[in-house]
């Protein structure tokens, strides 16, 4: 009579299988609360509970510190559903970035913003920002030809980014769009990323350096406006500083001429 084993009388010997970012031996024998705690987390842009936070955060943003002071008309069409997208607007405040991603969630996307590597190193501020995922830039480093690379990234993964062309608030007095950088048309360009014009007006008057709607005699709201322009595209084959240069030029140029059309009440 064949004796019996010691691995067949406890059964099929249990196989070790090798889990990314784990150690094998422990994490085989480890208890489910262990597992749920070390188990690898997917990226940020397919965790949908975050994706709700963030709309809902954003949504809280507009209605304690946009709806008060203004009337809020946000006009942008809808956005494909999927697949990588920038959004290019023009900035006239330090406030319509909240304008600016109400009215991208309500086209159907959820907007990653391009900020100064500064910004997420802020005391409160910075780690609310890390945790939507939103892009830094370090400026200090503008010659470096791997500045791009964090948005490159992104846009690689098929996320909505919204890359402002003037690289921050215009300094124009009359609030007009400043002078664009050439970062928007070397990735389009490269990527193939199709690039969606978005024209603002009126945050200004709710926070900017000019006269503010609500501290007027008497006190009233502003009239704010987010408008979204035909869908632009680079040029196949079209390379080079010059080139992006060109895009860029005709990005502002659409925006610049609604711009004028929304400042004269329209």
């Amino acid at each position: 009579m064949r004796a019996i084993t010691r691995p067949e009388r406890r059964g099929p010997a249990r196989q070790k299988r090798e889990v990314p970012g784990c150690l094998p031996g422990w994490w085989v024998y480890a208890g489910p609360a262990v597992r749920r705690r070390w188990r690898p987390r997917p990226p940020v842009h397919e965790r949908p509970r975050r994706l709700r936070i963030y709309r809902v955060v954003a949504s809280l943003l507009d209605l304690l510190l946009v709806a008060p002071f203004a009337r809020r008309r946000y006009r942008v069409s809808r956005l494909p559903a999927d697949g990588a997208l920038l959004v290019a607007p023009n900035h006239v405040s330090v406030l319509d970035p909240i304008a600016v991603a109400a009215a991208v969630l309500r086209a159907g996307r959820v907007p990653r913003f391009v900020i100064t590597a500064e910004v997420l190193r802020w005391p409160m501020v910075g780690p609310v920002l890390r945790y939507f995922d939103h892009v830094g830039l370090d400026r200090g480093r503008p010659t470096d030809p791997a500045l791009l690379d964090p948005v490159r990234a992104a846009l690689r993964r098929g996320e909505c980014v919204v890359l402002y062309p003037e690289g921050g608030v215009t300094k124009a007095d009359d609030y007009r769009p400043g002078r664009p950088l050439p970062g928007l048309g070397v990735l389009a360009a490269e990527l193939g990323v199709p690039v969606a014009p978005v024209a603002q007006w009126g945050a200004q008057h709710v926070l900017g350096h000019g006269s503010l709607a609500w501290r007027s005699l008497p006190p009233r709201r502003a009239e704010l406006v987010v408008t979204s322009l035909p869908v632009l595209r680079a040029e196949d084959g079209a390379t080079g500083v010059l080139a992006a240069r060109r895009f860029v030029g005709r990005v502002m140029d659409a925006i610049r001429a609604e711009v004028e059309t929304l400042a004269a009440g329209g």
